[in-house]
């Protein structure tokens, strides 16, 4: 009986340890994408970039996160892994205006203006 209660005690023990380690990723997770937003805020772009990619290492499919690393990076003249993200995203999400003017506007920085005007035509239709 007694090895019986400890056999049980410690399956229920290592429950509850997996049920706190996930939620401990859980809090973490939200905390770097909150500290990302607030760097970015206080235009510390660097620090932003760092928190956005710790934040999207445990949530790779975080539209909102790609987005904001793709500006940041735009922003810290990163301009190709901005694109990439972009094209990324709109591989994903074609009729996204916000992001394809996004885009766009990175495009434009980089003196590609007429794939730039093409997809800001698209936001049009």
């Amino acid at each position: 009986m007694i090895l019986l209660l400890a056999i049980s005690y410690n399956f229920w023990l290592t429950k509850k340890k997996s049920e706190h380690e996930t939620k401990l990723k859980e809090i973490e997770s939200k905390a770097a994408i909150e500290h990302a937003r607030l760097e970015s805020y206080l235009q510390h772009y660097e620090t932003a970039e760092i928190e956005y990619r710790k934040f999207l290492s445990q949530n790779p499919d975080s539209t909102e996160a790609k987005k904001e690393l793709a500006k940041i990076l735009s922003w810290e003249k990163k301009y190709d892994e901005s694109i990439t993200l972009y094209r990324d995203l709109l591989s994903k999400d074609p009729n996204n205006i916000q992001i394809r003017r996004e885009y766009a506007r990175v495009l434009i920085w980089v003196g590609k203006n007429e794939e730039a005007a093409e997809q800001l035509e698209k936001t049009l239709k």
